[in-house]
């Protein structure tokens, strides 16, 4: 199982912005005794709709819960759409 930690800094946060006009997706870094908050959605500026920004910001976690069920190797179609959507994440 891939560490999710090596492939994207998480957890990802989720916050309004500029008033009503729409959510942001944050992480944080951790470097030594500093912190720094970044943005993930630098280019679009925020423009994620509420549901958008929150299954975006969900997508680290579920992934991790993806790889933890698949780890179980049962073979049903639903494990197969599992494992579709498992290698369409991680390519």
């Amino acid at each position: 199982m891939p560490k999710l930690n090596k492939l994207t800094q998480f957890p990802w946060i989720t916050k309004q912005v500029f008033g009503n006009q729409g959510f942001a997706i944050f992480y944080k870094i951790e470097n030594g005794n500093s912190i720094h908050i970044k943005r993930l959605d630098e280019g679009i500026a925020g423009l994620f709709s509420e549901s958008d920004a929150k299954i975006i910001a969900a997508a680290p976690d579920l992934l991790l819960a993806a790889l933890k069920v698949d780890a179980l190797s049962i073979q049903t179609s639903a494990h197969k759409e599992l494992r579709n959507a498992i290698h369409k994440a991680l390519g």
